[in-house]
C-alpha cells in the first residue's frame, strides 16, 4: 500500500461490465451509477460509455481503499472490480424500471429492475447498494461459469450473490433461498402485499420487509425483533 498516492486504473478495451437498456430506459443507467458511488464514497467513481460499458472514472484513491473507506465501501469495489476484469469475459445487466414483471430481478435472463432496487434505500440492513451488488457478484459468476443459467443459479447465489450482499450491508443474511414464509403475507400472483427476509444486523434479528402494489416495490422498511 502507498498512502495518499491514488493508481489510475486503466480500463482495456474489450470485455467488462456493460448495462443494456431499452428505448426510453435510459434514465436506468443514471439510478444504476447513483446506487454504486453512493456506496464506493471516496475510493472512486463509476461511469458508464456511450455503449454500455462500465468503468472507473478518474483515479482510484489508494488511501481511501486500503486505510480510511469503510468495508462495505471496500466490498462494494472489490465486486466491481472483478465483474470489470478483462480476462475473465463480459457481464452484461439487462436494466429496467417499474416493470411489474421483476420484483426485482429475473437472476436467468441478467434482468434488473432498478426503481424496485432503489426502495431498499429505506432499509439500513438490506440496503439498495447491497442488492445491486448481489446481482453484480450473482450474474458474474454465472456468465462466467459456462453452464445455463438453470445450473449456475443456485452456487452463484448462495455463494458470491449473498457473500456479496452481506459485504456491501455489513449483515448477514439469514433466509438465503426464497422469503420469510411464516411472516410474509404476498398475492397468489406475488404481485400484491409484502415479503420478508431474514438479517442478523448488529447482533439483532432484523426483519426487512418489502410492500408490494402491482409488481412494484413501494416501500421497504427495517423491522428490528427484540
Amino acid at each position: 500500500m502507498v498512502a495518499n498516492n491514488p493508481l489510475v486504473f486503466i480500463d482495456p478495451d474489450g470485455r467488462s461490465l456493460y448495462l443494456v437498456v431499452g428505448e426510453g430506459q435510459e434514465e436506468a443507467i443514471n439510478t444504476f451509477i447513483q446506487i454504486v458511488n453512493e456506496r464506493l464514497g471516496d475510493i472512486v467513481s463509476i461511469d458508464v460509455d456511450e455503449n454500455g460499458k462500465v468503468f472507473f472514472q478518474g483515479e482510484i484513491d489508494q488511501y481511501a481503499l486500503n486505510v480510511s473507506a469503510s468495508s462495505e465501501a471496500v466490498a462494494m469495489f472489490d465486486v466491481l472490480n472483478d465483474a470489470m476484469d478483462e480476462d475473465q469475459g463480459d457481464v452484461v445487466l439487462n436494466l429496467v424500471q417499474s416493470d411489474p414483471n421483476y420484483t426485482p430481478v429475473d437472476p436467468y435472463e441478467a434482468i434488473v429492475d432498478v426503481d424496485d432496487v432503489e426502495k431498499y434505500n429505506g432499509s439500513n440492513t438490506a440496503t439498495a447498494a447491497g442488492v445491486m451488488g448481489h446481482e453484480i457478484a450473482e450474474q458474474t459468476s454465472m456468465q462466467r461459469s459456462g453452464k445455463r443459467p438453470d445450473q449456475s443459479y443456485v452456487p452463484a447465489h448462495k455463494g458470491p450473490g449473498v457473500d456479496a450482499e452481506d459485504a456491501i450491508n455489513g449483515s448477514t443474511r439469514i433466509d438465503i433461498m426464497g422469503i420469510n414464509r411464516e411472516t410474509s403475507d404476498i398475492s397468489q400472483d406475488a404481485k400484491n402485499g409484502h415479503i420478508d427476509l431474514r438479517y442478523i444486523k448488529n447482533g439483532k434479528l432484523v426483519i426487512v420487509r418489502t410492500h408490494l402494489k402491482n409488481g412494484n416495490f413501494t416501500k421497504v422498511e427495517d423491522i428490528e425483533i427484540e
